[in-house]
């Protein structure tokens, strides 16, 4: 809780990955890449609960006797390569949130195994303290060397010669207002941003993700 407002946090982790098979089991440090999000969840000062939607059969929560976490089943229809992690959120919003008086979303992926509670908390505080955003989303700032972006045949220049910062979406921390939860995107205008370094913002989609993310693996605790 922060501020009194009760705080709920997603971690979502699908068994049939489309890019890196079974990528939320792969072993960092001796244990599964899942792990590593639930434990900073779990480290958490202000998260008063904890939902692991899953449809990983023998997948192990480790902390199952902490009261602060369970595991969700995910519905096979909401666990294809198509299911939009927004009808999941509705979905455990209708099942769980609603019924506790959550007041404040926090969405985490699996596959960002370096973020720390201390980037949960602080974005968190953020968050509260931004009464004018809708939601918040972690980032990782685009270093100015990259002056170009070329996606096909088009080039664009950026404007990195500006004072104007310009950052990425990291993948690590998405937070919402509960009342707001039937939405299909955290991006807007309105959205604040909190920014991480590059091995906390590490993000593994693919196998060579997991090579760079094993390079670091000693920096987990």
């Amino acid at each position: 809780m922060y501020k009194k407002k009760k705080i709920f946090a997603l971690i979502i982790a699908r068994k049939n990955s489309r890019r890196l098979k079974n990528k939320n089991l792969l072993p960092l440090k001796k244990n599964p890449l899942f792990y590593w999000t639930l434990k900073s969840a779990l480290n958490s000062r202000y998260i008063d609960r904890i939902c692991l939607s899953s449809d990983i059969e023998k997948i192990n929560l480790f902390n199952l006797k902490n009261k602060k976490v369970f595991l969700d089943k995910r519905p096979k229809y909401l666990a294809t390569s198509n299911s939009s992690v927004y009808k999941i959120i509705n979905y455990v919003e209708k099942k769980y949130i609603k019924k506790k008086s959550f007041q404040i979303l926090v969405l985490l992926q699996a596959t960002s195994p370096f973020r720390t509670s201390k980037n949960i908390d602080n974005a968190i505080k953020k968050y509260c303290m931004s009464p004018k955003a809708n939601s918040l989303i972690s980032v990782m700032k685009l270093d100015k060397k990259y002056k170009y972006i070329i996606s096909g045949k088009k080039t664009i220049e950026m404007p990195l010669r500006s004072k104007k910062r310009i950052y990425v979406p990291n993948g690590a921390i998405f937070i919402k207002n509960i009342k707001d939860i039937k939405f299909k995107t955290f991006y807007s205008k309105k959205a604040c941003l909190y920014e991480m370094p590059f091995v906390e913002s590490i993000d593994i989609d693919y196998f060579e993700d997991y090579k760079i993310a094993k390079c670091f693996q000693q920096k987990l605790k």
